[in-house]
């Protein structure tokens, strides 16, 4: 299986201080993007899985699995923490404060982040992967106060993964790729032996079959009603005070919203699994970022 760019013209990036992807391609049609985030991301603690879908009918070209960050980024608020250490074990203590506002060290982050992919790349097949929840907005304008955090998670999460695998629905290719920085202590032969080692990791697991608890993820649950944060009166006064303000023209749209909570006993990607085969969102993702979960569309 041919690696790409060659290691003469890797060397010669590398010594200019130039970052760049190493890739290989293989064969998809005997596996899905499911089966391969199993195989290679149910005993990661940070891992993603982006996939897209045109028209709501048929599923979009591209799907992205990240593994393995070399860095996670976060923040509170103006307060971000930036961990460097991650890829032996994310530990608490590794997250150092940053003296930036969070949206400026996040620009910062990303700037040191991109790489010039080659022309055939798949897009995004490296960088940063992540979310801004709703209360970033309270660093680019002026709001009310803030509501009582009910969710205990970061404002905003990023990671840096050092494994993308790219499926393409056209061409039914699997592109794995790794992204190379050049590092003054590492020598340009020991860091194409890395990440050649890293893609062949990642081709060794996937020849691999599934684990017993990966497909131990088709059992069906049994749920309670699901119970929301707002009565059904609140929610109805609320209604009926934005249609005041639309007739005064003080607004013309305004979005209303509830949280409906459950149990839900079986593994978070069972969600996941079961939201991409019911709903016809034109995205799909599931973030996983150590103890919490994002699955949505």
């Amino acid at each position: 299986m041919a690696t790409f760019p060659t290691k003469d013209d890797f060397k010669t990036s590398y010594k200019a201080g130039k970052a760049q992807v190493l890739w290989t391609a293989m064969v998809a049609d005997l596996e899905t993007s499911v089966s391969a985030y199993l195989k290679l991301a149910e005993a990661e603690n940070y891992s993603s899985l982006l996939e897209s879908v045109e028209g709501g009918a048929i599923r979009g070209r591209y799907t992205f699995i990240g593994l393995k960050p070399d860095i996670i980024w976060r923040c509170e608020g103006d307060r971000p923490e930036i961990n460097r250490r991650t890829l032996g074990g994310v530990r608490e203590e590794d997250f150092e404060k940053i003296d930036k506002p969070s949206l400026e060290s996040l620009r910062d982050l990303f700037s040191e982040s991109l790489i010039e992919l080659p022309e055939a790349m798949p897009p995004s097949a490296a960088g940063l992967i992540g979310y801004m929840g709703y209360d970033m907005v309270r660093l680019m304008e002026k709001l009310p106060d803030a509501k009582e955090d009910i969710m205990g998670t970061p404002d905003s999460m990023f990671m840096r993964p050092t494994i993308m695998v790219v499926f393409d629905s056209i061409t039914d290719l699997i592109t794995i790729v790794t992204p190379v920085r050049p590092s003054d202590d590492i020598s340009s032969d020991l860091a194409y032996l890395r990440a050649e080692e890293r893609l062949n990791d990642i081709i060794s697991a996937l020849s691999q079959p599934l684990s017993k608890s990966a497909q131990s993820m088709d059992e069906t649950a049994s749920f309670e009603e699901p119970v929301s944060n707002t009565s059904k009166e609140k929610f109805a006064a609320m209604v009926a005070r934005a249609q005041d303000y639309i007739a005064a023209g003080d607004i013309f749209q305004v979005v209303l919203s509830q949280r409906f909570s459950m149990p839900f006993d079986l593994p978070p990607f069972s969600l996941y699994r079961a939201l991409r085969r019911t709903n016809p969102s034109p995205f799909l993702y599931y973030l996983k970022f150590g103890d919490f979960f994002i699955v949505g569309s």
